[in-house]
């Protein structure tokens, strides 16, 4: 039997470590937002009365890549990595929720909201949801950032924001990322993301390498504050999390006390490891039932639009890149014997797959030979639901493709982790007419298929005459 324990060490001195690099700029841009738009009231609901999502939303996305050099333009794989994350920190799937103090626990929430590439852009033509421009602009500044979110200055013009959620990613000087909340005029709306803070792999800089950037600034994006509020001991509007004086930088440990109007807030203290705190990428890990209340009202308000786009009506995105021949190394953990995985096509039928491994911390690899034009599912399982490595050993899984070049590299997750793999060019088939074709599988938005079916969830149902039908069940 397995026992995780973690060790909250109780510190202070940590918060005064120096922050080399501005995390966000929402405070400060709102504020000259504010000034030079002296007509703009911010969209603010009372808690009481906010309205809840009927069911799960699904927002698409596009990603403006706007790059000067080659190492700018950054890969798909690391852009795909990027909505991984989105996905897993909104739906409260990231592994690493663990690592809370267990004392803030019954408030931790899932926000029922869920990201994907746009498989439509808004000429209604097929799209991967990237959209890449090259720039004569070294980088953006703090003070141009904005100058990304039009060609005429440098940057990629936005698609619709009604439609799309917009994120430019690109080099950034002096600042990680920043978005605008509901409301502000439409060529400023979206996200701005460094490319060195942009997914967990590829260019990316630690200890800004785990994609939580993202979803600080999409936080903003859905009408969230910081927790100091617009100036330190401000009100965020949000009842579930404790009042705070201030940013808290790096990884600091539990309680982290708050002192405002000569009130602390002991004994828990600062909810240091919420998504929109400053700390480094590895010590945010959630959102509160009062966020996700806020996030939601605000979908079913200024951006409820984006809740009818038909920007993800394609097929679910097969996000990464692979090759005829591909090699699958697995490192077992301290406990081999509950990890399996297999290799599916479209059609659901098994084409590799092992388990009940008996040998911990050995190494296994495999040689993996597919079809081209063709989405395959590779999906490992941890049968303890611990994943493989980080608490119980070192395990890993990394796929390379003909070349070499590193495709996946995991072990982190609960009881199953899933990755669609696209072999060449995927002819996918729209309306075609066919007597009794036979359903093949059913997935999710990432493309993991499902065995269960819940309610007031979103469903591809895939046909083998390559149709394709999204479902909503209620």
């Amino acid at each position: 039997m397995k026992f995780i324990i973690t060790l909250f060490l109780i510190s202070s001195s940590l918060i005064l470590a120096s922050q080399p690099i501005q995390r966000c700029h929402f405070d400060e841009v709102m504020q000259q937002y504010k000034n030079a738009n002296p007509n703009f009231i911010e969209y603010q609901t009372n808690q009481k009365t906010r309205r809840h999502l009927p069911l799960v939303a699904t927002i698409p996305v596009v990603v403006h890549i706007v790059y000067n050099t080659n190492e700018q333009n950054i890969s798909n794989e690391q852009i795909y990595s990027q909505l991984d994350v989105l996905n897993k920190d909104y739906r409260k799937q990231n592994y690493d929720i663990l690592n809370a103090p267990f004392i803030f626990n019954p408030l931790l929430a899932d926000t029922e909201i869920e990201f994907c590439l746009a498989s439509i852009d808004p000429n209604n033509n097929s799209t991967n949801g990237i959209n890449r421009v090259q720039t004569n602009n070294q980088s953006f500044s703090i003070q141009t950032v904005d100058n990304v979110k039009s060609s005429l200055t440098g940057g990629a013009d936005p698609w619709p924001r009604d439609s799309y959620l917009n994120i430019w990613v690109c080099e950034l000087s002096g600042l990680l990322g920043m978005a605008y909340p509901p409301g502000i005029i439409e060529s400023l709306d979206g996200v701005v993301v460094g490319h060195n803070y942009f997914g967990t792999t590829g260019t990316v800089e630690s200890p800004y390498n785990l994609g939580r950037t993202a979803t600080h600034e999409v936080g903003h994006w859905l009408n969230l504050k910081h927790l100091w509020g617009d100036f330190g001991c401000d009100s965020d509007y949000c009842s579930d999390t404790p009042i705070q004086e201030a940013p808290n930088y790096d990884c600091i440990g539990y309680p982290m006390i708050s002192t405002c109007n000569n009130i602390d807030n002991s004994p828990h203290g600062d909810m240091f490891f919420n998504f929109m705190d400053y700390g480094d990428d590895d010590c945010l890990i959630s959102f509160t039932i009062n966020q996700t209340e806020r996030m939601q009202d605000a979908l079913l308000g200024p951006r409820a639009s984006i809740l009818s786009s038909s920007g993800c009506s394609g097929i679910p995105n097969c996000f990464i890149e692979g090759t005829i021949d591909m090699t699958l190394e697995i490192m077992t953990d301290n406990f081999p014997e509950e990890t399996s995985w297999k290799l599916e096509n479209t059609s659901g039928i098994k084409l590799y797959s092992d388990s009940m491994y008996t040998s911990s911390n050995s190494t296994y690899i495999y040689s993996l030979q597919v079809q081209n034009d063709e989405c395959y599912t590779l999906t490992f399982f941890d049968s303890y639901g611990d994943g493989i490595c980080c608490t119980q050993g070192s395990g890993y899984f990394k796929l390379y493709n003909q070349n070499g070049d590193e495709l996946i590299n995991g072990g982190a997750f609960f009881y199953e982790n899933s990755y669609s793999i696209q072999v060449g060019s995927l002819n996918i088939i729209e309306n075609t007419k066919k007597e009794n074709p036979s359903l093949i599988k059913i997935t999710d938005i990432l493309g993991q298929e499902i065995c269960k079916i819940g309610n007031n969830q979103i469903y591809f149902y895939i046909y083998n005459d390559g149709s394709v039908v999204k479902k909503i069940i209620r």
